[in-house]
């Protein structure tokens, strides 16, 4: 078994477009799949260790912008403020879920499999 760490930077470019790069390692430093995502809507290319080639598209969105119940239900108050992430053709949101009563980092993923992706959640470093 092992251990997924994602660190997250979220930031915005001096041309005001908001970013989420997320650098992914499992245990025992073994590199995964990194993800640099500019949140306008543009399609651009990226190989996934795990999906192989693929056209991603993300931008943050507002709960009634996201048509599958799926995907926008269980987020906490400030992620429904803030607007999800969504992500993919295979649909994703991304933001925070209390789960045991602990604020976790979650995603939700439409598609073949409908999936809930629960992180432990540090804080900002």
């Amino acid at each position: 078994m092992f251990t997924l760490t994602l660190v997250v930077k979220h930031y915005t470019d001096e041309g005001s477009l908001e970013h989420i790069d997320i650098e992914q390692t499992l245990s025992g430093g073994i590199s995964g799949t990194n993800e640099e995502r500019t949140l306008d809507w543009e399609e651009r290319s990226q190989n996934s260790d795990v999906f192989g080639a693929v056209i991603g598209q993300s931008k943050r969105a507002r709960v009634g912008e996201v048509d599958d119940e799926f995907l926008k239900s269980g987020w906490t108050e400030d992620a429904v403020e803030d607007g999800l992430i969504l992500a993919w053709t295979a649909e994703q949101t991304w933001g925070f879920e209390v789960l045991n009563d602990e604020r976790r980092y979650a995603r939700h993923q439409d598609g073949p499999i409908f999936k809930h992706l629960y992180y432990d959640y540090i804080g900002p470093s």
